[in-house]
Order: structure tokens, then sequence, then C-alpha cells
């Protein structure tokens, strides 16, 4: 088993698992509503009863025991809801127990079948819906560790180009696009399903929370479709992009110069297209570990602008690029990586997003030299990433 499966599976277990449990709970409450009739019930007593928390925290339930009859045999009942619900707020369990009076007879529910299962409201609370929403997040990064691809060299599928070396891509295009399909489909698919079902067989008014989490839930799974709608608009609309750099190696403070080659799929025009350089770091502090954009700048290739294409017609330009003397102070780092960056826009608003990593000679350790191959050949994905991991060694 891969360290990458090992890592997403140990990612997956603990949401599962309540999600397992929330879903089992929400069926079996609903079960019991849906199978339940009316009957008269007799309030006996009623009381708040009050209990800790593992953390300390003072939690209230409100406690009503009743009677009633069923066939004229006589059973006793202590459940307000389908289930046992507490809460933080004394209020809260005071309010449900000011409704109902000792000595009054209200309406209150049975199971079919098995009638000294009782309860007196009839509620879904949405607390079940939230042990499958809120472990949602965590399954998501799951299935985006387990199902991220694999990072694959396409310069040896290019042609080459006398004293330029050619570039690969993090990932092909397509490959993006599927990637980013599955996690925007398990979110859709999870979100649609709880919160559709919440909607539909909860009583109203609905609970607070749901229109708290709705949109929240609701916005996230719309900003992934329409990335992956953009992402899947550049598949539709370009072939992978080809670039190559008249260095295979540059340093800090020296200008290279990128060749950019777009092939389209179907007619289009394009409204700008860009190249630039970008470098990220890793920072490690007391936080965590976090991401950290050190250097990026863009650069507009004046070709590019307002250029109408044809189905199956290619477009080439370069680009000089400067990589800067230095790099801003991030703090304490372990990795360093540097891309060539590629932006493309068009006027449908179709875009295309593309990063290449490259190696920026200073960041090599002399002692790694060795992992680079023969002149005129790119370097594999792992040798860049070991040729740029650089550890800082400030305190």
């Amino acid at each position: 088993m891969s360290r990458r499966l090992q890592g997403g599976l140990l990612w997956a277990v603990l949401p599962i698992i309540f999600m397992i449990v929330g879903w089992s709970s929400v069926l079996h409450n609903d079960a019991v509503i849906r199978s339940s009739e009316p009957v008269e019930v007799t309030i006996a007593g009623k009381e708040v009863k009050i209990s800790s928390s593992s953390n300390g925290t003072t939690m209230y339930e409100p406690y009503i025991t009743y009677s009633y009859k069923v066939s004229g045999k006589t059973f006793y009942g202590d459940n307000l809801f389908t289930t046992r619900q507490i809460r933080s707020s004394r209020q809260w369990a005071l309010g449900w127990l000011k409704g109902y009076t000792p000595g009054k007879s209200y309406r209150g529910y049975f199971r079919t079948g098995d009638p000294s299962t009782s309860f007196l409201v009839k509620q879904h609370s949405f607390l079940s819906y939230v042990f499958i929403l809120f472990p949602l997040l965590f399954l998501e990064i799951a299935v985006a560790i387990v199902f991220q691809p694999d990072k694959r060299d396409l310069s040896s599928h290019r042609p080459g180009m006398p004293g330029w070396f050619p570039l690969s891509a993090d990932l092909p295009l397509a490959t993006k696009v599927r990637w980013l399909g599955m996690v925007t489909g398990v979110w859709v698919l999870v979100t649609v399903a709880t919160l559709g079902h919440y909607a539909v067989v909860a009583e109203r008014p609905y609970s607070v929370w749901f229109y708290v989490v709705s949109p929240v839930y609701g916005i996230i799974g719309v900003a992934l479709a329409l990335k992956w709608l953009k992402m899947q608009g550049g598949l539709s609309q370009f072939q992978d992009p080809i670039l190559f750099t008249n260095e295979k190696m540059p340093a800090f403070g020296q200008t290279f110069s990128v060749n950019v080659t777009l092939r389209s799929r179907r007619s289009t025009i394009i409204d700008k297209v860009a190249v630039g350089l970008k470098c990220t770091r890793t920072n490690n502090d007391i936080n965590g570990t976090t991401n950290i954009v050190a250097f990026e700048n863009h650069q507009d290739i004046p070709e590019g602008a307002n250029l109408a294409m044809k189905s199956a017609q290619s477009f080439s330009a370069e680009k000089s690029i400067v990589v800067p003397t230095s790099v801003k102070d991030t703090g304490r780092f372990s990795i360093e990586l540097w891309t060539i960056v590629l932006k493309v826009k068009c006027s449908d608003g179709t875009e295309l997003n593309q990063e290449y990593p490259i190696v920026i000679a200073d960041t090599v350790d002399p002692e790694l030299q060795s992992h680079t191959k023969h002149e005129g050949q790119k370097l594999d994905i792992i040798d860049k990433v070991k040729l740029n991991h650089h550890i800082n060694e400030q305190p």
C-alpha cells in the first residue's frame, strides 16, 4: 500500500465512522417518527436534569414523565423526543418544559407495533445531520489525497528545439479536471443528500442551524463546481500547452526566455496570455506547516491579446522573465519550489492555468547536481523537488 493511500485512509477512517453514526441516527429517528401514531398522554411530572460534560460544562435536559393507554393497557414514558437531547442552555430546557403542566393531557405518539416506545414531540434533530456534514470537510481531504494523480514527465512527448529545454506541467489538464471533478462530486453529493433529506422530512420551522449551514456548504459546493467548470472549459478549448526555456537552471538576477505554444481544440478568442515566475515556500512555525507565496510576478504576452484562434490552430510566442536577486524573508521554511505560471483567459470566460516546476540555480545543493539529466532533457519532477529542497538554518 502506497504512503499516499495510507495517508488518505487515515484521514478517511474517523470521518466515515462519524458519518455512518450520523446517517444511522437520522434514518432511525425518521423511521420512528414515520411509524408513530397519536395518543393522548397525561403528564405526571417534569424537571430539568443537570449533568456535566467531559470538559466540565454544565448540561441541561428537559425531562417529563407521562402515562398513556393503548388498547386498554396503560404505558409509561419519559421521552420528550425520539432521542435524548441535552444542551448547555438552561433556558432551552425550561422553554420545552413550559408547554407542559402536570395533571393535564396532551398529544403524544407511540410506535406502531411497539406501544411501549413513545415520545411527545415529533422533531428531526439537526444535530444528527451535523454528524454527517462536519466530517465531510475531513473526508474531502482524504478524497483529495487518495485520488491525487501522480505527477509525470511529459517532456519526452514533445518535439525538441535546439538550445531550448522543455518544461513539464505539474499535472496534465485532463488529469486536473478528473481530480477536481471527484472532489467536487463527493462534496455536492453528500451536501445535497444530507440537507435535502432534512428539508423534506423535518418539521417547520426548520432549525436555525439549517439556515446557517446550508448557505456555507452551498457556497463551497458552488465554488468547487465553478472551478471545475472553468478547468473543464480550458480542457475543451486547448490541448496541454508546450513550454520551453533557453536556460536549464536560471540563476538569481538572471534574465531568461520562455517559449509558449498554445494549441486550440476549437475556435476561440483569447483575451490575454500571461506568463510569470512564482516561488512557494513551505513554512514551519509554532502554528504548524503552511504554504506561502514568497514571490510571484506575471507579464502579459502582447501577441496573445485579442487573438482569434481557429480549431486545431497553434500560437507561439516568447517572453523574457527576470529572476529576482532575492526573495522576501518568510521565516523558517523547509521546501522552496519555483514554478513558471501560465495564465490564459478567453472572451467566453474560459480560463487555463498551469504551473511548470523549474530549478533556480542558486537553490541547488552541489551534492544534488548529479540528479540532473543529460543536456537537452528535462529534470524529472522528483529531481526538481530535491533540487529545490532548501533548509533554512536560521532559528
